[in-house]
């Protein structure tokens, strides 16, 4: 069973079973490398490694490629915005190719990554913060829900552009001017849903006395095996790379 809106898929890959502590990990790194990295030939090597752990997954492609629809009214503001601007487009293509590989790099985590494991995950990640006096349980559920947010996103972006469509409105086949105008009318209703859903939510940990103070225990721990230490240990060769080949001309995230 799939979802194709980047909810978890039941599957039983190699990428499922590794421990959601080394998926945290890694995803941890392969943002910052992502982020600090402004090579365009470094970054399609970041794609041929990602979509490797893509087709290890065992999930169908499409199911990622269809996450693209989240953010392409933000890619298409940001090319009229260096249209106009008349910026590089050398410098448009690496904002573009890392917002790509981190939203694909996150939707293989939801699609690979229980909700209760992740929030596992990140707040193993998390506990050092316990010395400070930081609640690690509440961030790390704050933190989740905001991932389990993406798919909402994702629904209410498509059922919205479905409806313009059958109004006449096809945003694809649209002028510049005309795209502007939709997305004006898009973002409001995808804001007030969100925060309606946000509600649901509370309402519902609420419901189910959701107590943030009390250790939260683990019915299924995954332990970690060698393809845990190998990918995390791949990550951190790729990120000391960076810094030791001095590929890395300024630490710019744009």
């Amino acid at each position: 069973m799939l979802s194709s809106t980047g909810r978890y898929f039941y599957a039983n890959s190699r990428i499922h079973n590794l421990s959601s502590l080394s998926k945290t990990i890694s995803i941890i790194l392969f943002i910052i490398i992502t982020l600090i990295n402004n090579n365009l030939a470094f970054q399609g090597a970041l794609f041929i490694l990602l979509f490797t752990l893509m087709l290890m997954s065992d999930i169908p492609m499409k199911n990622y490629f269809k996450q693209l629809v989240v953010i392409l009214p933000f890619l298409i503001f940001l090319a009229i915005f260096y249209y106009f601007f008349k910026l590089s487009w050398i410098d448009y293509a690496v904002i573009q190719n890392k917002i790509i590989l981190i939203l694909f790099y996150s939707s293989l985590l939801i699609y690979t990554t229980t909700p209760s494991d992740l929030a596992s995950g990140i707040e193993k990640i998390l506990l050092p913060l316990k010395l400070f006096g930081i609640k690690t349980n509440s961030f790390s559920m704050m933190i989740t829900l905001s991932l389990r947010f993406i798919p909402l996103l994702f629904e209410q972006t498509i059922k919205l552009m479905k409806i313009l469509a059958l109004r006449g409105l096809d945003f694809h086949n649209s002028k510049i001017k005309e795209k502007i105008r939709i997305l004006k009318q898009i973002m409001k209703p995808i804001f007030i849903h969100s925060i309606k859903d946000a509600d649901k939510i509370a309402n519902l940990m609420e419901i189910r006395l959701y107590n943030p103070k009390h250790s939260k225990t683990n019915y299924k721990n995954k332990k970690w095996t060698i393809l845990d230490y190998f990918i995390v240990g791949v990550h951190l060769l790729i990120l000391a790379s960076l810094f030791l080949k001095g590929v890395i001309p300024s630490i710019d995230i744009l």
